[in-house]
């Protein structure tokens, strides 16, 4: 599925996150990352998780990601659209 360019940016930070620092990102720091409420996050990740990118998982962070996904393969929605 496409993603939108925030929903990108959002996996490529999970993925880069988790791979730095051997854990996955919480909620506030993916909220502190790109500046926004944490309401914006999960607004985001929901979408994630409907595309089938990111899990809810029940440890700790709330969330897991697909790690068979290469990110310089994946689709990006380009330019703009308007929500139906």
């Amino acid at each position: 599925m496409l993603l939108t360019e925030v929903q990108y940016q959002y996996l490529k930070a999970i993925q880069s996150y988790s791979q730095e620092s051997n854990r996955l990102p919480t909620i506030q720091t993916l909220a502190d990352m790109f500046e926004v409420s944490k309401t914006s996050v999960n607004q985001h990740l929901k979408a994630l998780i409907k595309k089938g990118y990111v899990h809810e998982s029940n440890k700790l962070h709330g969330i897991s990601y697909r790690k068979d996904i290469d990110i310089n393969t994946v689709e990006i929605r380009k330019g703009n659209w308007k929500r139906k």
